[in-house]
This record gives C-alpha cells, sequence and structure tokens, in this order.
C-alpha cells in the first residue's frame, strides 16, 4: 500500500511569475523534492517527512536573495495517502466508437466491445485518455484493413495500448513478419538459381566443343625466380598489415599516424592480391 506520508512546503514569492518560480525551482531541485507545482503566488513542492530538513532548505533558498524578488515558506505535513488508490478510483473506462473499450481490472459489470484492453493505471503512464491516443485508436478503428498483416510500430509509448489495439485487429507480429519476409527471400533465390542454372544449361547445349586446356609445363628459369620472388613479398606483406593491425588495436597512434597507418594498410592489401593473382597464373602452368 502507497501510503506514505508528505510535507507540502508552499513557497511564496512576491512578486510571482513563472519565471522567479521556475529559478526557485532550479535551486532547490538539489534537495529531494519529489514534485512541484504552481499556485500563485506560491510555489509548492512535496517531499517524504523523514526527508525534510528545514534548515537545508533555508541554506538553499539563500541563494536567490537578491534576484528581485521576496520569498517566505511553510511547511505542513499531509495526511497518508494512497495515490495511486486515489488515481485508480478517479479513472473512467474508455469507450472509442462502440468497438473499442479500454478499462481497469476494477471496473466491473461492463458492456463487452469488439476490442476490449485491460491496463489498470498507475501514476506513472497513461491510459489511452490522451486525445492523440484516442484519435489514434479511432484511426485504427475506421481503418481496420490497414494494419492487417503488417508491422506496427507504436513509437513513444507508455502502456502501448495502441500496439495493443493493432495486434488485437491482426497486425503482424514482429517475428511473424520477419519470418515471411525471410521466406520471401528464400524464394526469390531459389528462383533465380533455378534461372541461372537453365541459362547456363542451354548455354552450355549451344556452345562449340572446348578446347582441351594447355598441359602442363615446367617454368622457365624467369618464371621459377619471379615465384619465388612472389612469394618472399607475400610472406613480408602478410607481417607488415600485421604490425600495423597492432599499432591500430593498440589505441595510442595520434591521428596523423592513425591515417596514414590505415593507409597503407589499404595499399598492401591492393598489392597482396595483385601478387596472389598473378602467383595463382603461374601456378596454373606448372
Amino acid at each position: 500500500m502507497n501510503s506514505q506520508e508528505y510535507i507540502e512546503v508552499a513557497i511564496k514569492i512576491a512578486p510571482f511569475s513563472e519565471e522567479n518560480a521556475e529559478i526557485v525551482t532550479a535551486e532547490i531541485s538539489e534537495l529531494p523534492f519529489e514534485s512541484f507545482t504552481m499556485d500563485d503566488p506560491y510555489l509548492k513542492c512535496y517531499i517524504q517527512k523523514e526527508r525534510y530538513d528545514a534548515q537545508d532548505l533555508k541554506v538553499v533558498l539563500s541563494g536567490v536573495e537578491g534576484m528581485g524578488f521576496d520569498i517566505d515558506f511553510t511547511a505542513d505535513l499531509m495526511p497518508a495517502v494512497n495515490w495511486n488508490a486515489v488515481w485508480e478510483s478517479q479513472f473512467t473506462p474508455i469507450v472509442v466508437d462502440g468497438k473499442c473499450t479500454i478499462k481497469a481490472s476494477f471496473h466491473e459489470g461492463l458492456k463487452k466491445t469488439r476490442f476490449n484492453i485491460t491496463i489498470d493505471p498507475k501514476m506513472a503512464f497513461g491510459t489511452g485518455h490522451h486525445q492523440t491516443t484516442y484519435m489514434m485508436c479511432r484511426a485504427l478503428l475506421q481503418n481496420e484493413d490497414a494494419g492487417k498483416g503488417k508491422v506496427v510500430m507504436d513509437m513513444g509509448c507508455g502502456t502501448a495500448v495502441l500496439a495493443i489495439l493493432a495486434a488485437k485487429m491482426k497486425a503482424a507480429l514482429e517475428n511473424k513478419a520477419k519470418k515471411a519476409a525471410k521466406e520471401a527471400e528464400k524464394k526469390r533465390k531459389a528462383e533465380e538459381k533455378a534461372a541461372k542454372e537453365k541459362a547456363a544449361k542451354a548455354a552450355a547445349a549451344n556452345a562449340p566443343a572446348q578446347e582441351q586446356p594447355a598441359k602442363k609445363r615446367k617454368l622457365t628459369y624467369k618464371e621459377q625466380k619471379e615465384l619465388e620472388q612472389l612469394e618472399k613479398d607475400l610472406e613480408s606483406l602478410a607481417e607488415e598489415k600485421a604490425e600495423l593491425e597492432d599499432k591500430l588495436n593498440g589505441g595510442t597512434l595520434p591521428y596523423e599516424e592513425l591515417q596514414k597507418t590505415s593507409e597503407r594498410i589499404g595499399q598492401i592489401m591492393e598489392l597482396t592480391d595483385e601478387k596472389e593473382f598473378r602467383l595463382l597464373e603461374l601456378y596454373e602452368l606448372m
């Protein structure tokens, strides 16, 4: 049961203005007050009884002296109240166009509608009473086919009333939508593969007999020396690349050296590709 005792501190501000009240609020925000309300000429502040210290408040309020307005305050103990119970007692069910009911579990005897959403209200989040939520519920109900089978995102939701209603109206759950998308992609790839295989078979049937591959031979002296040098070069490039990557991963290089190192790694990768390609050509001759 939420029946914590609170102190209401009423700070009188003269002359009162919203700007002056905001200055005072900013100044006392370091104290453990939980909420503030403006009630001309007062700024009313609420704090748990055991956390209230009048002397601390006086010290903090001294910081606004000389700012063009005067302040004085009183503190009164508020009766213990179960604020959630009060909130619940003030919460009324919502019926949208006779099709959707948003209610709490303690609302009994209500006539059921086509879509029924049960939410127990608390002070921390909404329950569908906000105008935009109500209007979007109405929009969904008036366009039932718009969301069927589709992924719906309820941005900035609190209790997710709109998302719940969309789900009840057959919007796709995210995992089902992803599964459907994967199946469609799988089917597309299978069809694409089958088309390529069919085209390849047709090309093979119409192509002239392929020439026999050239016979293997012994490399010339020059080619053998080139192959040996390529192998050495590739080994050297791999070692240099590994050293440079270690430097990058160290996280201590200045910006200019970091940029040069990254560029050099790119150059090494290009050189490696070129030399590997030539090496394969020589291997093919052997």
